[in-house]
């Protein structure tokens, strides 16, 4: 009797098993879809994240890097090379989905910085070689590429972020390149702006030393693509009349 007790309670405990292995199948996925879908609750911000993109945002600074979602995901016509890609933007960047490299490179970045420089300023490289605008070689992170330096207010941000290559903690100078891009103008500042800035390839950052902390900021790059784009004073508009009336509202700079 003890013996089929003993097997009957075995019997249930494999059934409770069973159960609880089927109830995980049916749940999983639903589980799985919200940890790959982030939204957030901010004004003017009622895009998401999800799939690749939110991995990549997460993987490599999440707000602090790349800003919030100004628009969905959505497939996008690059203009430098004809071609479609699932594209979406943040306040502070471009994400383009590549499927066909390897990740760190299947999501690539928009060369915002050197976009608004060649927009603003489109004679910044001779203006910038008149006035012998350039690097210094014996000091740290020179980028003979662009005769630039990374400025000295910037620096700890620019080398503290980037792009996982290794899985090892902290972040090479590659990383580095990888996520922001080699310095293409010396670090300046003026009267009329209480801080300074450097453009790279694909961010302009700003270093505030009236905020404590974190004194590095972003310029809202993304925004303001979307913004001139939308008044299409910078080629065609890509951005449909509900996203370029939202967009407007988010301040810039």
């Amino acid at each position: 009797m003890k013996s089929i007790h003993m097997k009957g309670i075995r019997f249930i405990g494999v059934l409770v098993l069973m159960l609880l292995v089927i109830i995980g199948m049916l749940v999983h996925p639903s589980v799985q879809a919200a940890e790959q879908r982030k939204c957030f609750d901010v004004a003017l911000i009622p895009d998401c994240i999800e799939g690749r993109f939110l991995q990549f945002w997460e993987d490599n600074g999440g707000v602090a890097v790349f800003g919030y979602p100004i628009t969905s995901a959505f497939e996008q016509v690059n203009e430098d090379t004809g071609r479609v890609y699932l594209t979406q933007y943040f306040e502070r960047q471009r994400f383009e989905l590549h499927p066909e490299n390897n990740a760190p490179y299947d999501v690539l970045l928009g060369r915002l910085g050197a976009v608004k420089s060649d927009w603003t300023s489109p004679n910044w490289r001779e203006e910038d070689a008149r006035a012998r605008s350039y690097g210094f070689p014996e000091m740290p992170l020179y980028f003979e590429e662009t005769k630039q330096n990374v400025g000295e207010n910037v620096s700890a941000f620019w080398q503290t972020n980037g792009l996982e290559f290794d899985g090892q903690s902290g972040k090479s100078r590659a990383e580095s390149v990888a996520l922001f891009g080699m310095p293409l103008r010396a670090e300046k500042g003026s009267s009329a702006k209480p801080y300074t800035w450097q453009v790279f390839e694909r961010a302009i950052l700003e270093y505030h030393p009236e905020i404590t902390g974190k004194p590095t900021l972003g310029d809202r790059l993304g925004v303001w693509y979307v913004q001139t784009k939308c008044t299409g004073r910078m080629g065609d508009n890509l951005f449909n009349s509900e996203t370029c009336d939202r967009v407007s509202g988010i301040a810039y700079p």
